[in-house]
C-alpha cells in the first residue's frame, strides 16, 4: 500500500478548511487563511 505524500495531505487539509470557511480554496497558506486561524501574516 502506497503512502500519500505527506505534502498533499497538508494540502488537502487546507483546501478543506477553506472551503469551510468560504474562503478562496488554495490549499496554499493565504493571508485570509492565516487571518481565520487568528494569525497574523509576516513579511518574508
Amino acid at each position: 500500500m502506497n503512502k500519500p505524500n505527506e505534502g498533499d495531505e497538508t494540502q488537502a487539509a487546507l483546501a478543506r478548511y477553506q472551503e469551510d470557511r468560504d474562503l478562496s480554496v488554495t490549499g496554499t497558506v493565504t493571508a485570509a487563511t492565516l487571518q481565520a486561524l487568528g494569525l497574523k501574516p509576516t513579511a518574508s
